[in-house]
């Protein structure tokens, strides 16, 4: 009797543990479920919990849709995309997709290391944008599924688009609860600069929604960098106290905030806030100058926001983290919150990145993506997390010296991550 009660109890105990051990393996993967589907004439990876899901698809290690609830739980796809795999490769506009090996505008193509000059593509006028005419995000990744998403490589062979060296580049896609997260990771095997952005166009109301100009956002920032006519950056920081017109430290419409912008510069822009769409775009007459400045009448940009935002500095505690762990355990800290006030989508940037581009989808210009939608100008928002533009090189000492793109050495890690944190608010917010 004793040796059966003791058997009884002992495969009763085992039993009991083989089901703790299970959903304690369910909890540490968050009941994250990876799965390989048929989409955009391709395949893509779908990564999915009971919160939220995304796909990605290996051309561009791109964010093919993320469906998120909004304050009545309906499910909505916010991000702009194509319904065909192939557009991402033919077309422009960099819709989900990791960029690289420099992200953002680089000044006439040219960097020095060590006393060589090189010269990138130019795709940009006489620039370099998100690495080139043939960039990270027209290229094919190798795919792995992972317990909670999946990583995505990619090998940049020395001398593609002009880069030196033969970079590794590694992104890892995950999903905890509500949270999207992006790590990414780059080697190197001769000093070579490198700035990833992941450059996903947000629409918290659905992709298919329309304008953007109604969102609600606040931009952890203590300064920004001013641009000329071609969008490069004048490599000045300036405190957002001295431009409201760019100041997003309090929360503000996207829509009021380019009003502003608009009569700074001299024209003269009536935002609608309830179409949430620019009903004029007229020179008021206040100065040749000022139509020429960025994003004037005459300068050829056209209106909206594409600025660097200088973030404000992780925590002394955070920062201290970081170097203790020499770089693997990074300084994280919110960026950014955008607010769609009719959906109550919220959704929460957090990122070890100096600097945040904010881009308003001014270069839309009737784009046909996800379900024959037509994305027009200001159709979505992006907050790509980087390292300053047109910084290579720059003087540690100056103004953007500390936000710099710097040159990766053989034997070092790029590391970079950002994360997206998803939510409701009501309907008062």
């Amino acid at each position: 009797f004793i040796r059966f009660y003791w058997r009884k109890n002992t495969m009763r105990t085992l039993c009991l543990s083989l089901v703790l051990a299970a959903c304690v393996s369910l909890s540490w993967a968050g009941g994250v479920v990876v799965e390989t589907i048929p989409v955009a004439g391709t395949s893509g990876w779908k990564v999915s919990n009971d919160r939220l899901s995304f796909v990605v698809l290996s051309v561009g290690a791109t964010i093919h849709s993320l469906s998120v609830p909004d304050r009545t739980g309906k499910l909505n796809d916010v991000v702009l995309g194509f319904a065909d795999a192939e557009d991402y490769k033919k077309q422009g506009p960099y819709f989900g997709a990791i960029v690289g090996r420099v992200a953002n505008r680089m000044s006439t193509g040219k960097f020095e290391i060590d006393g060589k000059q090189y010269q990138v593509s130019l795709n940009d006028g006489q620039n370099s944008l998100h690495g080139g005419v043939e960039g990270f995000d027209k290229k094919t990744w190798t795919v792995e599924e992972a317990s909670d998403g999946v990583v995505l490589t990619l090998e940049s062979k020395d001398g593609q688009e002009g880069y030196p060296g033969n970079v590794k580049i590694r992104a890892h896609y995950s999903l905890k609860g509500a949270t999207l997260t992006v790590k990414m990771t780059a080697k190197t095997d001769a000093p070579t600069p490198v700035s990833l952005a992941q450059h996903t166009y947000f629409n918290l109301a659905g992709h298919a929604s329309g304008s953007v100009l109604g969102a609600k956002l606040r931009v952890e920032a203590t300064g920004y960098m001013p641009v000329d006519s071609s969008s490069i950056p004048t490599r000045q920081v300036v405190p957002l106290s001295e431009h409201p017109h760019m100041d997003f430290s309090d929360t503000h419409s996207v829509g009021d905030k380019m009003n502003d912008m608009a009569k700074k510069r001299g024209l003269d822009v009536v935002y609608d806030p309830e179409t949430c769409t620019i009903k004029k775009h007229l020179v008021t007459g206040e100065g040749e100058e000022a139509a020429k400045g960025p994003g004037g009448a005459a300068s050829g940009a056209p209106l909206g926001f594409d600025h660097n935002y200088v973030l404000k500095k992780p925590s002394l505690f955070l920062r201290l983290l970081a170097a203790l762990s020499r770089g693997f355990l990074r300084p994280v800290r919110k960026v950014a919150t955008v607010t769609d006030p009719t959906s109550g989508t919220q959704m929460q940037v957090m990122s070890d990145a100096p600097g945040v581009q904010l881009y308003t989808g001014n270069f839309l210009n009737g784009e046909r993506g996800k379900g024959g939608v037509i994305y027009e100008q200001h159709g979505g928002l992006c907050l790509e997390t980087q390292t300053f533009p047109d910084s290579v090189g720059a003087d540690p000492a100056s103004d953007i010296g500390k936000g710099a793109t710097a040159i990766l050495q053989p034997g070092q890690t790029y590391r970079h991550v950002v994360m997206y944190k998803f939510g409701t608010v009501d309907s008062d917010k």
